[in-house]
């Protein structure tokens, strides 16, 4: 018996060595606890108003209507820190230059709605310039609450009140996808083209 515990508690010191980013959930050790479970269930954790924050990335926020972030946008264009709006394939995203802090990079933004509200932020990071935007988030957030590596990719994920943020990091790439999503909102599954509905086609 004192060898199988022996044996046990190798393993998850060998499990914490590798995952180098906490796992939280209630009954880990008890259970088989998916990832959407775990995930959930620190958002349910952290599904405090008083812990909301909005702001998300140049200027964006949750809760912004689909004018109120085509305007920023145009005034993101305007100031050269976008270089192209597209609204094409029924999403509003546009291509952007970061230079911030040391790290720079190139890439595009995608935004989603729910019931006319931004609900998620997508940034893909098409080529880094200097530094390496990763260590961004984990000085920004520290550790994360969640860790997987697969052969395809990483994923880091840090849940801060309604902010569930993931950043996916490709093997053999210095290329981010990183992903906002406001925890707060439910998703209505019925919601129309809002490109259509405001008339936003095209592309500028």
């Amino acid at each position: 018996m004192k060898k199988v515990f022996f044996i046990l508690i190798l393993l998850s010191v060998l499990f914490s060595s590798i995952y180098n980013c906490k796992i939280s959930c209630p009954d880990w050790e008890d259970n088989y606890v998916s990832k959407e479970e775990i995930l959930a269930a620190k958002e349910k954790s952290e599904s405090h108003p008083e812990n909301n924050n909005n702001s998300i990335f140049l200027g964006l926020s949750f809760g912004m209507s689909l004018p109120e972030t085509y305007n920023t946008l145009w005034q993101l264009k305007n100031q050269k820190i976008i270089t192209h709006i597209d609204t094409g394939y029924g999403l509003l995203g546009a291509s952007y230059t970061m230079n911030y802090r040391g790290y720079s990079n190139t890439g595009k933004i995608y935004c989603f709605y729910n019931q006319y509200r931004l609900r998620e932020l997508q940034i893909d990071t098409l080529q880094q310039i200097s530094g390496n935007l990763l260590e961004l988030f984990v000085n920004k957030y520290g550790e994360c609450d969640y860790f997987a590596d697969n052969e395809l990719n990483k994923e880091y994920h840090w849940i801060r009140g309604n902010q569930h943020v993931t950043v996916y990091s490709f093997h053999n790439s210095d290329r981010l996808l990183i992903q906002f999503v406001n925890t707060a909102e439910k998703i209505n599954n019925s919601e129309i083209n809002l490109l259509q509905d405001w008339g936003l086609t095209g592309k500028a």
